[in-house]
């Protein structure tokens, strides 16, 4: 229900955004990466996610938006064994800069992520809730084309989860394809 309320916000702001901004820049892209954990004894997992924004180019402001999957993680504690797996989504808002010859850029974001985690202890699932902040920096290149590269790291500050720990960092690093039109 959070993140429905999540997307939603987002997608209202980005309408109302484009709509007030006519030569805002729109893009989608995917990335894959690792998922590293600040928890103890856990093996660091595959990343994926599925972003769309916007940027104003002459203010270079906007937002984003993306469904993130954070992986299957294993957690080895004394004599237990369970697997930690992460999914949610993020609204940020963006700085961002293009140089206009070139097509390289950079990039930084701030906002709210909204996360579900799930925790398999063998016997039983235990699957929980949160939300809190979320930064990215990244450098990008977009060709004439439209089609563009991105390289970036991000973190999920005091992630909770009650059956391993509490207020933990998750951070991706990552690398992916984009679209601008």
């Amino acid at each position: 229900m959070r993140t429905k309320k999540l997307v939603g916000g987002v997608l209202a702001a980005g309408l109302l955004g484009v709509g007030g901004v006519a030569e805002a820049e729109v893009y989608v892209g995917a990335n894959i990466g690792s998922a590293g954990y600040n928890y103890k004894n856990v093996r660091n997992s595959m990343a994926t996610k599925l972003y769309a924004g916007f940027v104003v180019p002459k203010i270079h402001l906007g937002v984003e938006a993306a469904y993130v999957d954070l992986g299957e993680a294993d957690i080895t504690d004394y004599y237990d064994e369970q697997t930690l797996h992460m999914k949610g989504s993020y609204v940020a808002g963006v700085f961002s800069y293009t140089d206009p010859d070139g097509g390289m850029g950079f990039f930084a974001r701030v906002g709210g992520y909204s996360l579900e985690t799930t925790v398999d202890v063998g016997f039983a699932d235990d699957t929980e809730d949160d939300s809190g902040v979320v930064w990215g920096l990244g450098v990008s290149n977009t060709w004439s084309s439209g089609f563009g590269v991105r390289a970036e790291v991000e973190g999920y500050q005091d992630v909770e989860v009650e059956s391993i720990g509490h207020d933990k960092t998750v951070t991706v690093y990552s690398v992916g394809v984009q679209y601008s039109f």
